[in-house]
This record gives structure tokens, sequence and C-alpha cells, in this order.
């Protein structure tokens, strides 16, 4: 069977919001929400957090041990390589590609997607290609032969960090499964978090909703496009 893991992509030194990994939404930190958002519905599944081998990541790595997280260090800038490097360590033949800025991400559809791309002969499966889901939810899994075989004379300097973008690009050489939403209206929300405006956002959220983190995000749009 295919053995598939999640992986969620952190580190500390985030360019536009340094330290919001471990930024706290009321009394858990973003990571914290991150995680017990997918272990609602994958907690069958291995969940690793992927950061890297530099001293400014010590921070999240004695947290995730704390937490007993499982924990992969790798590259900083040649994220690839780190997502490579974290498969091979786990012996994750597919992996689902999830990066630490989606406080709502949507645990059912994150479930009814690896269930069927467990079942299919697809390479990728996707909600962003086209977009129709707001940044925030984006969720990607992909084989990991894929990152394995990629041509590098293709390659460009940004896939080393948006690691999904060159199979987008070169889209007629993989099977690729897009999940589309018919709500034309979310696509012009952004859910994801880039500065502490966003944060505090998302805090008023999910004060909202009685800090409950595991609020459906069916609820959390409902809410936002009522507003």
């Amino acid at each position: 069977m295919n053995k598939i893991g999640i992986i969620i992509f952190a580190r500390y030194s985030s360019l536009r919001f340094e330290g919001k990994v471990l930024k706290k939404i009321f009394n858990k930190t973003l990571l914290d929400c991150i995680v017990a958002r997918i272990l609602k519905s994958c907690h069958d599944l291995p969940i690793v957090v992927a950061t890297s081998n530099m001293e400014s990541d010590d921070k999240i790595v004695n947290h995730c041990l704390k937490k007993n997280y499982k924990v992969f260090r790798g590259s900083l800038k040649n994220v690839l390589k780190r997502a490579k490097d974290c498969c091979d360590f786990y012996n994750f033949e597919s992996l689902v590609r999830i990066c630490c800025d989606r406080p709502f991400i949507d645990y059912l559809q994150l479930r009814e997607m690896i269930n069927l791309f467990l079942k299919s002969d697809f390479d990728i499966f996707t909600n962003v290609f086209p977009r129709s889901y707001p940044k925030g939810l984006t969720i990607e899994i992909i084989k990991t032969t894929c990152l394995k075989n990629i041509d590098k004379e293709k390659i460009i300097y940004s896939d080393f960090e948006h690691i999904i973008d060159y199979f987008y690009r070169n889209n007629n050489f993989y099977k690729i499964r897009n999940f589309s939403t018919k709500n034309s209206m979310i696509d012009n929300l952004d859910l994801s978090i880039d500065t502490m405006e966003d944060l505090n956002f998302v805090d008023e959220i999910y004060k909202k909703n009685n800090y409950n983190f595991l609020t459906p995000t069916s609820t959390i749009l409902k809410q936002l496009l009522q507003r």
C-alpha cells in the first residue's frame, strides 16, 4: 500500500513574519492549531514537521519535542531537498504538503483527497490548479517519485522553495487532478498568515467560535461571507 505522510513545512525565520509558527492564537501556537486540525481527520497517518537545520529553528524543534510531534531537519532554502530527504527518512511514497500558515486547513477535504488519491493512479491531487480556493486552504498531494525525477533542465530557482510549481508548469507530463469549488466568492479571501494583522484576524474568527480550533472550515467560510 502507498505509504503517505503529511509534512508541515515550517521555519522560524519567515521573511514576512518572523516566528509566526510559534505565535499564539489564544492558548495555542499556530503550529499547534494546524496539527490539531490535521489530527481531527488524519490521526492514523504520520504527521511530520519539516524544518531547517539552522540554529534559528531550534525553537521549532524544541517545541515539537515537547509536544511529541515528529520532526525532521533539512535544508533551509532548498525546500525541495528537505521534502525529498524527509520522505526518504520516513519511507513516504507520497506526501501531503502543508505550509505552516494555514490555521483554517479544511480537515474534511484533506481526508477526502487523501482517500481518493490512494485509490487513484494520479501523480498529484491539488485544489489550486487552477486556484478556486483562497490562500490558506491549499492542499497538495504528490508522489515522491515525481520529486525525485524532476528534469534538472527545466527547474528554475523558485522551484526549490515552491516545490509543486514545477509540476503545474510542466503539467503535460503528469497526471494531475484538481478539486475546485463552485463558490465564486471564496477565492477573494486570503486565509493565510503573513503579518501580525493576519494573526489578529484569525484570532478574531476563532474568538467568535469560542476558540474551538476544530471549527469546520465550511462554518468559518460561511461566517466570513456573511460579514
